[in-house]
């Protein structure tokens, strides 16, 4: 799990400024043709997702820097697995 600010604009049911509890998970998303980082907030419905690491964290500022870290080898790692499929 990931403790994080949204700041970017109010979007899919997020709000800018809010913190959240997120999970994350790689897959498909229709009509987009390579698997996505979904985000998705363990305490609603919100959910967004990003079409690479690099531009979840343009919209998300992590609160806890052990999580962070943990998230970025995991969602690497999984992108390089199904890409490589």
């Amino acid at each position: 799990m990931i403790y994080a600010m949204f700041k970017g604009e109010n979007s899919m049911g997020f709000k800018r400024g809010k913190t959240y509890n997120l999970r994350t998970e790689i897959k498909p998303v229709p009509g987009v043709l390579k698997p996505c980082l979904c985000v998705f907030d363990t305490n609603s419905t919100s959910w967004c997702p990003y079409s690479s690491l690099e531009k979840f964290l343009e919209n998300w500022k992590i609160i806890d820097e052990k999580y962070y870290k943990r998230m970025c080898t995991e969602v690497r790692k999984c992108l390089y697995i199904r890409l490589m499929c």
